[in-house]
C-alpha cells in the first residue's frame, strides 16, 4: 500500500480495490481487514474511510462533520466488524458504527502509534511512540516507558491484544 492508496495482492490475498483513481487528498494511515478476509477498509490521515470487498462503510470524520487538528495514525475494527475506532496522533479517539467510545488521551507528550481493542470490544489500549500505554475500559499491566526499558524516543510501533485479552506491545 503506497501513500496514494495503492493496494497490491500477494500470495492467497485477493485484490478488492484501492484509492489510486479516486484522487484522495490525504495519505493512507491504516488498512483494516474484515474478519472473513474478503475485504478491508482504508483510513486516511484526514479521517476518510473507504470500504472494499465485504467491508461496510459506517462513517468517517467527514461524514459527521468532524475535522481533527491531528492526523489519524491508527485504526481498528470492532469484534463484530460493524464499526471501527480511528485514533489520532494526539490521542483523540473517534468511533463509527458499533465501536464503543471510552475516553481520549489528548494531552499526551508523545504521539499515538497504535491501538488495540479488547476482545469484548468494551475498551482499548493506546500505545504512544515513547512506549507508554494508556488504558480505557481495560486493565493496565504496565508499559515500556514504565518498565524503564526504552532508552530512545519513538520506539512504540504496534500494539495487539493477546488471546487472553491482555495487550502486548
Amino acid at each position: 500500500m503506497g501513500p496514494v492508496g495503492a493496494v497490491h495482492d500477494f500470495g492467497a490475498a485477493r485484490w478488492y480495490g484501492d484509492l489510486r483513481r479516486l484522487g484522495v487528498a490525504s495519505p493512507v494511515a491504516a488498512i483494516v481487514s474484515t474478519a472473513s478476509g474478503n475485504g478491508f477498509r482504508l483510513m486516511t490521515t484526514d479521517g476518510a474511510v473507504f470500504a472494499f470487498g465485504d467491508a461496510s462503510f459506517v462513517g468517517s470524520l467527514g461524514s459527521v462533520g468532524v475535522r481533527s487538528a491531528s492526523p489519524v495514525v491508527a485504526a481498528t475494527a470492532t469484534v463484530s466488524g460493524a464499526g471501527y475506532h480511528l485514533m489520532t496522533a494526539n490521542g483523540a479517539v473517534f468511533t463509527c458504527g458499533d465501536a464503543a467510545f471510552r475516553v481520549a488521551a489528548t494531552a499526551l507528550l508523545d504521539p499515538v502509534a497504535s491501538v488495540a481493542v479488547s476482545a469484548d470490544g468494551r475498551g482499548y489500549w493506546l500505545l504512544a511512540r515513547d512506549g507508554g500505554i494508556f488504558t480505557f475500559g481495560v486493565p493496565y499491566a504496565d508499559s515500556m516507558a514504565g518498565l524503564g526499558t526504552c532508552a530512545v524516543l519513538d520506539v512504540g510501533v504496534e500494539l495487539a491484544p493477546t488471546a487472553t485479552g491482555a495487550a502486548t506491545g
